[in-house]
């Protein structure tokens, strides 16, 4: 590590240490000019987590540099001993005697992620990754979460998991009269405003308005953590503007199927809308969150909606779904890698390069992941129910890929590996292929029930009374 510093008593010594455990670096005699330049070595065996470099030594009286112990940069390092990044804190104008910057404790729901306040006021998250990005922070490198063991087994278990959780919640759906359902899309069709819908301009069928509302709902997202989380206001207009171009990213590439298929049939672009009403609802849950406390500072995934003048056949709907939901998956697997390249190639977390990379690709991999999972486990959503009548097999799988890469981020996140570690015994690898052929059976029934239970409800009233 190569360390220079001005304004420093001649003659005097300086010494580096790095903490928390004081550990001596080195030293240097200072200059006449009162500068020193040195270039340190770091101990072959760091211990994991944050350490502190810190310089001790005597300020010239003329100089603004506080006297005694300043702090001049802070290092992470992984459980390999690995130093997987430096952040440098420079004092441009430092008050004489203030008292140097130090990591803040573990945040509250934030799991172990460190916050560090650099001298501009801008804030720096150590966690998996460091960070001027919440989200890209609490991210593993995608070698190391997707060849871990635990991320298969747990993966399988979750997956099975919710494929049953996403079947059974069809059934109350269901339940609701068709009555009920016209009326809640009529409510929420006048929330959303359509009477303007030939006012508002578009471009390639693209509302001006879509990118306004992606804008205000990252916005939001940045205030969904602990209150010494939140960055400064200049942070949060930056990270909002890349997560609005990574959710719009996300939004256009999984309606692009569809739009492809409607634009061959029906000459169909359609018509890409902000779905505004859920902007109240995201402030009102983080209200919620601040006042109960509870804040998961989890990323509030607020998603624009293509919507189309014409009705696909459902054997296209259910293929666009299939389509959509694998070709998301694998577009946040490459946002993955690509943000995995530049953390490596650039390691200061303060450069452009990589505000806008972990900023961008960090939500792509997070938002995409996750959105795709939840598309499927909506029974609302027309795609993911057009695919569960036509291919269990499709459905599955689909929730297989966005539920298995969901699951390796937040494996890696903060959820105990011990709870999903992989069998090491043949009792557990049987116990494990009893459960998953038990959660195949459960779904396959409910399933076939589901069905009966819609084509009973189509048939005519003179066939159920014979029956």
């Amino acid at each position: 590590m190569a360390v220079d510093a001005v304004g420093l008593l001649r003659g005097s010594r300086v010494e580096l240490e790095m903490r928390s455990d004081p550990l001596s670096l080195g030293s240097a005699i200072v200059a006449p000019s009162g500068e020193i330049s040195l270039v340190v070595a770091l101990p072959d065996v760091v211990p994991a987590g944050v350490h502190a470099i810190y310089v001790r030594g005597a300020a010239d009286p003329s100089s603004p540099i506080p006297a005694a112990v300043e702090r001049i940069a802070t290092i992470s390092v992984d459980e390999n001993g690995i130093v997987i990044g430096i952040m440098q804190d420079v004092r441009e104008a430092p008050e004489r005697g203030s008292e140097p910057l130090v990591p803040t404790a573990p945040v509250p729901g934030r799991g172990e992620t460190s916050i560090v306040r650099q001298q501009s006021g801008t804030l720096l998250y150590i966690d998996e990754r460091v960070s001027t990005s919440a989200t890209a922070a609490s991210i593993r490198q995608a070698s190391v979460a997707l060849l871990s063991p635990a991320t298969y087994s747990g993966g399988a278990v979750t997956i099975l998991l919710l494929a049953i959780f996403g079947v059974l919640l069809e059934l109350p759906f269901n339940l609701i009269q068709e009555r009920a359902k016209r009326a809640y899309a009529s409510l929420v069709e006048r929330i959303r405003g359509d009477g303007d819908a030939g006012v508002v301009p578009r471009f390639l069928g693209v509302r001006v308005d879509v990118f306004a509302f992606l804008i205000a709902g990252q916005a939001i997202a940045q205030l969904n953590a602990p209150l010494e989380a939140i960055p400064p206001l200049e942070q949060i207009a930056q990270s909002a503007m890349f997560g609005a171009i990574a959710i719009f990213t996300i939004s256009s590439w999984y309606a692009l199927p569809q739009i492809i298929m409607h634009r061959k049939r029906n000459k169909d672009l359609g018509d890409f809308r902000a779905e505004w009403p859920s902007l109240l609802v995201a402030l009102l849950a983080l209200v919620a969150a601040h006042i109960s406390g509870i804040v998961p500072g989890f990323l509030i995934g607020l998603f624009t909606v293509r919507k189309f003048r014409t009705v696909l056949p459902e054997a296209a709907t259910a293929r666009g779904a299939w389509v959509a939901t694998m070709s998301l998956v694998l577009f946040a697997l490459l946002a993955w890698g690509l943000m995995d390249v530049i953390g490596l190639m650039v390691r200061d977390a303060s450069l452009p390069v990589r505000i806008v990379s972990d900023g961008v690709l960090g939500v792509i991999l997070v938002a995409g992941s996750q959105g795709a999972l939840l598309n499927m486990l909506d029974p609302g959503d027309g795609g993911a129910t057009a695919l569960r009548r036509r291919s269990l097999l499709g459905w599955l799988s689909a929730v297989a890929a966005a539920g298995g890469l969901s699951f390796a981020l937040l494996v890696t996140a903060e959820i105990d590996l011990a709870l999903f570690a992989p069998p090491s015994t043949v009792e557990e690898y049987a116990s494990l292929l009893l459960f998953a052929a038990t959660s195949l059976a459960v779904i396959l029934g409910l399933h076939r029930l589901i069905e009966r239970r819609r084509t009973a409800r189509r048939a005519p009233d003179g066939v159920r009374k014979a029956r």
